[in-house]
């Protein structure tokens, strides 16, 4: 069951800054250093990293991913929810939620 955490408008979703990460053609491979595990993510994946350098939010991946690929607001923000959920389970990422800070 997916959560929805991320649908809040004041998360920002920020990069776990304990892996190295490298660009390789259009795919980003990382090594966490924490867990000693190596990560490869596709094209699309690797786009939504670039875009996390800062912490952003949910809304400005679904827009930006729209504008460059042909797919719906709900297909668009469904996949990317799922690929944040696995990336939290692997705590390459965490929230920051700006309404508490």
């Amino acid at each position: 069951m997916k959560s929805n955490f991320f649908l809040d408008k004041d998360i920002l979703i920020c990069r776990n800054r304990d892996q190295l990460f490298s660009e390789v053609d259009d795919e980003i491979v990382m090594l966490s250093i924490s867990k000693g595990e190596y990560y490869n993510l596709d094209e699309v994946g690797s786009i939504i990293w670039k875009m996390l350098e800062k912490p952003t939010t949910l809304e400005f991946v679904v827009e930006n991913l729209q504008r460059k690929y042909d797919v719906t607001k709900d297909i668009c923000e469904n996949d990317i929810l799922d690929f944040l959920e696995e990336l939290m389970k692997k705590e390459l990422i965490y929230m920051i939620d700006e309404k508490h800070k």
